[in-house]
């Protein structure tokens, strides 16, 4: 995938979080946005939780 931001763009490959790390930053995102606390609830499943990394690592 090719991610452009406004001062920067790189080709980019996703890393779906486990374990320790995803827990670690699915709490910071609960914290920052509250209502996807309630999106999972509704889901009735774990939502994914992914990273984006330069093509090159």
């Amino acid at each position: 995938m090719h991610v452009e931001l406004p001062d920067d763009e790189w080709d980019a490959r996703a890393e779906t979080l486990v374990g320790d790390e995803r827990a670690r930053v699915w709490a910071a995102l609960l914290e920052r946005f509250p209502f996807f606390a309630e999106h999972e609830a509704k889901a009735g499943r774990e939502i994914p939780v992914v990273r984006l990394v330069p093509a090159t690592r």
